[in-house]
């Protein structure tokens, strides 16, 4: 059977961020006035992880219209308008593409 789909697992398997993903996060929402700090941070993705089912309006876990809903749920609680919302998930997708 010839191979038809190769998956590398990037995150903590292939590479390893020099900054946490919980410190990049809180740092970005600092850039949009939040104050929340790593550590809670770190706990709200945790969360954010368990409660978002593997599949979600027909994106998969990880792909990019799942970590945005991933970031909804993170910042849901904060009351940011859509357009801050927006450029807060665009600076946190271009540094992760970076």
């Amino acid at each position: 059977m010839p191979l038809a789909a190769v998956f590398l697992d990037l995150g903590n398997t292939l590479l390893c961020e020099r900054i946490p993903r919980a410190a990049i996060y809180s740092e970005e929402a600092r850039r949009h006035g939040l104050r929340i700090a790593p550590e809670e941070m770190a706990g709200r993705m945790t969360r954010a992880h368990a409660e978002l089912p593997r599949e979600l309006e027909g994106s998969f876990r990880y792909t990019d219209a799942w970590f945005r809903a991933f970031q909804r749920h993170i910042f849901a609680a904060e009351g940011l308008a859509p357009a801050q919302f927006d450029a807060l998930s665009d600076r946190l997708f271009a540094r992760f593409e970076d």
